[in-house]
């Protein structure tokens, strides 16, 4: 699977747009990880696949793996 290129879904998500609560280096460093590089690595990125557009939070950030666990779970707990 090719990894190295640019998230489909960087031109409307949140964080790509302004990584808030960050200087400009880290948020260009993150972006170049997440957004550019391993986006299927982002918690963002698994979280709309798996949950859709609507059900990620604006201020998840893409290393949140303890919030995106948290979705899933109230997602599988409603469908139960």
């Amino acid at each position: 699977m090719e990894r190295h290129s640019e998230c489909k879904w960087s031109g409307d998500c949140p964080f790509f747009s302004d990584p808030r609560g960050f200087s400009p280096d880290m948020g260009k460093r993150l972006m170049k990880r997440y957004c550019r590089n391993d986006y299927h690595a982002c918690a963002r990125y698994i979280g709309r696949t798996a949950l859709g557009t609507g059900n990620i939070p604006h201020d998840m950030l893409p290393g949140d793996f303890e919030r995106l666990e948290s979705l899933l779970g109230s997602l599988l707990a409603t469908a139960r």
